[in-house]
């Protein structure tokens, strides 16, 4: 069964080399790696010139990680595939584990492992992606049922079966990959948690994800603006599949609570915002599922107190209840931009 490993990489040179390392080092076989260079301007293309004829490359003019991936994977054979962020590496031992499942079960849409959050030397911050893997199985009627979204890694995380990723692809050139195949996946199979980690996730100062939202209204707005854009693309393929998603619960009771405290804490920044009603802020903790009772009900208790208190009160209550800092923490934008290209991560 052919891997194809598809490396995205704009102006991580630093960085490329290792990535494509950690691939070569694989002991599956068969296994090819593609590497697509984003419109780079730092060193990257001496940097896959490196390699030789060890990896396919590409290279095009600077349009965002999801145009990058999908000439990447336009160009690949393989059965299954795996897309590499070109500043995260594969542990040993990675495509191995994350194909076996595949192999041994056809109806699988795709595996799917732990990260394990390093920083810019590499060195273990203590953190993992997701936190929790869900268990295996089909997600289908879950997702259908409760709310658009699953845990589920981010890009490196992931082994995607190809017959999948042609029904879906090419993907919109905004956001991230992983942002549109996590949701939609359950769709289409089910899917396979190994509980082991798979990758190291890389966070440093050119990032555009990890850790980005932060308390102000700009920022909330950006990740409100991304999950109704999400929610949009999943009610898009359930209906193309077949299915008949509860589009409008899903936009409005069905958000999480996180989701809709960020929601509250943007109309008390902003009056012209839309405010969230009482009894959808305070009893959806209970209505998404996946919180236990008992701490769905203390939560509840929270956001009735974020709501009753004034404004300034209820945003510091807000603000200790999403665990955001209060501004942002550096120059750089945010991993999804409202404009109609995205940086490769």
């Amino acid at each position: 069964m052919l891997v194809s490993v598809v490396i995205a990489n704009y102006n991580y040179g630093h960085f490329l080399g290792e990535a494509i390392d950690s691939v070569l080092a694989q002991t599956y076989d068969p296994i090819e790696v593609i590497v697509v260079d984003d419109g780079s301007s730092d060193d990257s293309q001496a940097v896959i010139a490196s390699f030789g004829d060890q990896v396919v490359a590409t290279g095009s003019p600077h349009a965002g990680q999801c145009a990058a991936t999908n000439r990447g994977f336009a160009m690949s054979r393989g059965e299954v595939v795996i897309f590499l962020d070109a500043d995260d590496v594969l542990l040993p031992g990675a495509v191995s584990t994350l194909v076996e499942p595949l192999r041994r079960d056809n109806r699988l849409v795709k595996s799917q492992g732990y990260l394990k959050v390093v920083d810019k030397s590499g060195t273990p911050t203590g953190e993992k992606i997701p936190r929790k893997l869900p268990p295996s199985g089909d997600y289908s009627e879950d997702l259908l049922t409760t709310r658009p979204s699953y845990r589920a890694p981010y890009n490196s995380g992931n082994a995607w079966r190809r017959w999948f990723l042609e029904l879906v692809m090419p993907l919109p050139e905004i956001d991230y990959p992983d942002g549109y195949l996590n949701r939609v996946a359950p769709l289409f199979g089910p899917v396979e948690s190994i509980p082991v980690t798979v990758a190291h996730y890389r966070i440093h100062d050119d990032n555009h994800w990890y850790g980005r939202t932060v308390f102000t209204a700009a920022s909330l707005k950006k990740k409100l603006h991304r999950v109704k854009r999400n929610i949009d693309y999943v009610t898009h393929w359930a209906k193309k599949a077949g299915y008949q998603p509860p589009e409008e619960r899903w936009h409005k009771w069905k958000r999480s609570w996180r989701h809709n405290l960020e929601a509250h804490s943007v109309a008390l920044m902003d009056r012209n915002y839309e405010t969230i009603p009482f009894h959808v802020l305070v009893l959806s903790p209970l209505m998404t599922g996946g919180t236990g009772r008992v701490k769905a009900l203390a939560l509840s208790v929270a956001l009735a107190m974020v709501w009753i208190a004034p404004r300034t009160l209820g945003l510091t209550l807000a603000r200790t209840l999403l665990n955001l800092p209060s501004g942002q923490r550096d120059k750089k934008p945010a991993r999804v931009a409202d404009a109609p290209r995205s940086p490769v991560r």
